[in-house]
């Protein structure tokens, strides 16, 4: 419990998405120069790196299902 910092290795802002009743957090975390990259937090697998996307977020239910529209960046 209490307060986490939930940011990628090398970037500079996160932003957090949702959190659901669990505490998971989804989110991204990117630089300055504007890389971003999605990440799923949770007290029992940590900080997991989902990697860089074009992402439109829609939900997150209790059991850390996310739901949105995801594109590969080329």
């Amino acid at each position: 419990s209490g307060m986490r910092d939930l940011i990628l290795d090398g970037s500079d802002w996160s932003g957090i998405e949702a959190m659901n009743a669990a505490g998971q957090v989804f989110g991204s975390s990117g630089t300055a120069t504007g890389a971003s990259r999605l990440f799923f937090w949770s007290e029992s697998g940590g900080m997991r790196d989902l990697g860089s996307y074009y992402f439109t977020f829609h939900a997150m239910n209790n059991a850390g299902q996310v739901v949105g529209a995801a594109a590969i960046p080329n």
